[in-house]
């Protein structure tokens, strides 16, 4: 059977020029049919005990559709949000 999106992921890693790795960030997008497409992502900053996850969605012209976004700060939620443009 086909797969109905294309996907595809990756990972980011930030340095710095005397410290070495500062933080990672891991994502995938996933393209459906009707062009619209999605992006899933968790980033870590470890000097500052940071994390975000994300979930983006922009239609076929990269117009955005909704957002939701989740901050974390020493392990407790720091703040959250969510958009719909629709």
């Amino acid at each position: 059977m086909k797969a109905m999106r294309r996907r595809y992921s990756g990972t980011i890693v930030s340095r710095h020029d005397t410290k070495g790795e500062r933080g990672i960030e891991y994502f995938s997008v996933s393209v459906a049919p009707n062009g619209h497409r999605t992006l899933q992502a968790t980033c870590e900053i470890y000097d500052q005990e940071v994390s975000k996850d994300i979930v983006y969605t922009v239609d076929d012209q990269w117009r955005p559709v909704d957002c939701y976004t989740r901050l974390q700060k020493n392990g407790g939620l720091f703040r959250r949000w969510m958009v719909s443009l629709r």
